[in-house]
């Protein structure tokens, strides 16, 4: 099996001039340009409210496998 560094030695070191029609962006403004993907946006403030909502209470689920849900645990 060959390296990439065998595979590609004949581009591998070559100088590169950057484009003549297209000025190199900086990197906050290449950063920027993936901002827009946060898969979570918004989710902070969801707990937050959550959190805020909370009465300290909770319930206990236990599946049902038989019907594929979850339903609030019955008490022994």
């Amino acid at each position: 099996m060959t390296s990439a560094r065998e595979r590609y030695s004949d581009i591998i070191d070559m100088e590169y001039h950057g484009s003549a029609s297209h000025p190199r962006m900086s990197a906050e403004g290449r950063a920027g340009q993936f901002s827009p993907f946060a898969a979570l946006t918004g989710f902070d403030e969801q707990i937050d409210e959550a959190a805020d909502s909370f009465d300290g209470t909770t319930e206990v689920y236990a599946q049902d496998y038989e019907n594929d849900i979850y339903r609030p645990a019955q008490d022994d």
